[in-house]
């Protein structure tokens, strides 16, 4: 049984982390003026799992940890199959998945307060 003190603690570990990662995202997508007009199809796969589908996933998480992190999963996921099937190689270093990391605290914040039983939806904001 987790309590909830922990549960909030991960909880709000995984928000936070979710905003450094959709404002790092951001912040490259934005910053580096892509060319839509130059993009190849592959970009363009690229770009809608990742970062796309991982931001969409994100916000998703905020409400529904569950179904926002599974989201995120399968972005991720389908991003490294797409890239593999289109380029033929795999994105190199790790920072894709460390963009991807609050939803790996979103998901055991869901599988801890789905386990008891409880509420299906996070509490309120603590204010």
């Amino acid at each position: 049984m987790t309590s909830e003190r922990t549960l909030l603690i991960l909880r709000w570990a995984a928000r936070v982390g979710s905003l450094l990662s959709i404002g790092m995202l951001l912040a490259f997508v934005f910053g580096e003026g892509v060319d839509t007009a130059a993009l190849t199809l592959s970009e363009w796969v690229g770009l809608l799992f990742f970062p796309v589908g991982v931001i969409v996933g994100m916000i998703m998480a905020w409400r529904w940890e569950g179904m926002g992190s599974l989201v995120v999963l399968v972005s991720f996921t389908a991003f490294y199959v797409a890239q593999w099937l289109l380029t033929g190689a795999l994105p190199s270093g790790p920072w894709f998945a460390v963009f991807c990391l609050p939803a790996l605290l979103f998901a055991l914040v869901w599988l801890f307060d789905n386990d008891e039983g409880e509420k299906p939806h996070p509490p309120a904001l603590p204010i």
